[in-house]
Order: structure tokens, then sequence, then C-alpha cells
């Protein structure tokens, strides 16, 4: 792994302001992961992450973006098991550019039953109050606009989940939710817990700047 990390990092390390340029290489990073950890690497990862500190400010560039990366994969293929003991274990917020986890698995989980769901199962089998945190963070923010509250993380990712169950037949995801990335990331939230309010005091807007991960599906003619 020291290895690939090198690898990597020597990547990571050349600065450009060429936007094609930046591109290609996040596509060299991308293809040294996909190069070196096959699936079962990645299965064996999962049972390693908590050696990793806890926060993602304090781990390195290259760590965030392993966890990213087994994070996608897990959710493309559709690996439930994998992916709540992952992120029950460490949760990286930031998937992508402008992809925060709640968004990437509601929309991109096509191979989940009920995928933001995950994240319930993930924070109920959590042991770490910091990472219990960041969990509910995600469903803060994906569920923000909805009129759900809690005392605490966990009567608000329980209320939320309620929610979702008794709603999600006239539920469809919001392509546009993404957009909330380029105002508010969600790694910003931890810093800032004042922008959680924020963003629900933006919603209730007539016009609000930022965007519902759920949507009432459109009504048939």
């Amino acid at each position: 792994m020291l290895e690939v990390q090198k690898e990597w990092d020597s990547i990571a390390s050349i600065k450009t302001q060429d936007k094609s340029v930046y591109e290609e290489l996040r596509k060299k990073q991308l293809r040294i992961l996909e190069t070196n950890l096959s699936y079962d690497a990645l299965r064996n990862l999962t049972a390693t992450c908590e050696t990793l500190p806890v926060r993602a400010k304090d781990r390195s560039e290259f760590s965030n973006e392993v966890l990213a990366y087994m994070e996608r994969t897990f959710i493309g293929s559709g690996d439930r098991d994998n992916l709540v003991k992952l992120l029950s274990t460490r949760c990286q917020s930031e998937v992508g550019i402008y992809r925060d986890i709640e968004y990437y698995l509601a929309y991109f989980g096509e191979k989940l039953k009920d995928p933001i769901l995950v994240l319930g199962e993930a924070f109920s089998k959590c042991k770490v109050p910091e990472v219990r945190h960041e969990i509910a963070g995600a469903v803060r923010r994906g569920f923000a606009g909805h009129g759900i509250r809690g005392k605490d993380d966990a009567e608000y990712v329980a209320h939320a989940m309620q929610w979702y169950e008794k709603e999600k037949d006239h539920l469809v995801v919001n392509g546009e939710y993404w957009r909330n990335s380029m105002w508010m990331p969600g790694g910003m939230y931890d810093e800032m817990p004042e922008l959680y309010d924020k963003l629900e005091k933006d919603l209730a807007k007539p016009k609000p700047r930022m965007q519902l991960l759920f949507k009432e599906k459109p009504s048939e003619k």
C-alpha cells in the first residue's frame, strides 16, 4: 500500500492552473487506485480503516481518496454489507467533486434497495461518536427541508429514516442536489455546524438557492 501511496502522491504533488491538465492528472490518480486495489483488497481494507484518524481533516489526502474510492465502488456494486461496515468505521463525506455521500448514495445507488437507508444502518452500527456525527451530518443535509427534527443526532436519524420509509413511494432523487456542494461542501459542516440551520432556512424560502435531495414525483397526467 505504501508503494501505491507513493505513486499517487507523486501525481498529487503536480500543481497546475490548467483545467484539462488537472483533469488528466485526476484520471491518472484514479487509474492508480483501479490498477492496484482489487475488489478483494478493498474488502480487506475495510477491516483496517479503524486505524485511520477519525476526522477527515486529520487524515492524509491519499487516505481520504481511498476511502472515497471504496465508497463509490461498494455503492456501484450494490455491496451493502461492506458499505455499511465501511461507513460505520470511517465515513468520508466528500465522495468526489461536488459529490457528497448522501447524494452519491441516493443517486448512484440503484443496485441497492432504498440506498439512503444505508446511512441509518451505518449510524446504528457505529460505535465511534465522531463517525456517528459525520453520518448524522449526511442525514441532516439529505433530509433538510422536510420538517424533520430531533433533540440529538440519534433522534434526528431515526426520524429521518422513519419519514423516508413512510414517504418513499412518492419521492424521487433530485439530480440537481449536487449543486449544494458548490456552495457548501459536506466537509464545511464539521467546521461550521451553523450551516445546518442556514440550509434549513434557505430551503424554507419561496425561491431557495439550495436543493432538496428528495422531491415529489411528478404527477402523472
